[in-house]
């Protein structure tokens, strides 16, 4: 019996069995491993944080007149921004929130006068959040609106010794009328001088005794100490 090797790692073994040589194939040789192919896995892409840009249409205002809010220009690398949070502090960056708004434009009328500071935070479509700094805020000053009134009295062309009834129904669109002052003088003396007659409320009498031309100033003091004055001219037959 003979063995024989050939190429690569099968052997062809001879054997005379019966008279005759059976050729029969056995496997010869180190056996070789398979080959495990895996893809290595992909580094995760970190998530940009979305670009905060927003604007107030002004910066200073007067009370009850709508403010924009205006986020268009913010924007984010990746994909769009799902949402939008504007708050509105008193006083202070950090002071107490007046108003929320969770839209990408928003307008606020703003009913009392004081410095507002305006922050907006938004949030992308990975989850990102980004929130406006303490000095990144939007300052607005909101100012006070003078409160209104219009004298009247009666008679409207009073005489000597005769009573007139002045009144006013004064009004502040943005709060309370709290102080109301009538001062006279006669048209020629200075304002710098001691009136002649003072009264106080919606409603005061005065009696002229001489006649002649009078100042009349009407003064409106506010919940917020604003002061609006109106003179008229009063004729005395």
């Amino acid at each position: 019996m003979a063995l024989l090797s050939g190429a690569g790692c099968i052997a062809v073994l001879l054997a005379l069995v019966a008279g005759g040589w059976v050729s029969l194939p056995l496997p010869f040789g180190p056996a070789t491993a398979p080959t495990d192919h895996h893809e290595p896995s992909p580094t995760p892409v970190p998530n940009t944080p979305p670009r905060l840009v927003f604007a107030l249409n002004v910066t200073t205002t007067p009370t009850l007149v709508p403010v924009e809010l205006n986020a268009s220009l913010s924007r984010d690398a990746e994909g769009p921004i799902e949402s939008y949070l504007w708050t509105i502090h008193k006083g202070a960056t950090d002071g107490p929130v007046v108003a929320t708004y969770q839209s990408r434009v928003a307008t606020h009328p703003f009913a009392k006068a004081g410095t507002y500071f305006v922050h907006l935070q938004v949030t992308d479509d990975g989850g990102t959040t980004v929130r406006s700094g303490p000095f990144e805020a939007k300052v607005l000053e909101v100012t006070d609106r003078l409160p209104m009134g219009e004298p009247t009295w009666a008679p409207s062309a009073p005489t000597v010794g005769q009573r007139v009834d002045f009144s006013v129904h004064p009004t502040d669109v943005d709060g309370e009328v709290e102080q109301v002052r009538w001062d006279l003088w006669e048209a020629d003396v200075p304002a710098s001088a001691p009136p002649l007659a003072s009264g106080r409320g919606t409603a005061w009498s005065f009696t002229f005794s001489d006649s002649g031309a009078y100042r009349l100033v009407l003064s409106l003091t506010d919940d917020d100490g604003q002061n609006a004055a109106t003179t008229r001219t009063v004729l005395v037959g």
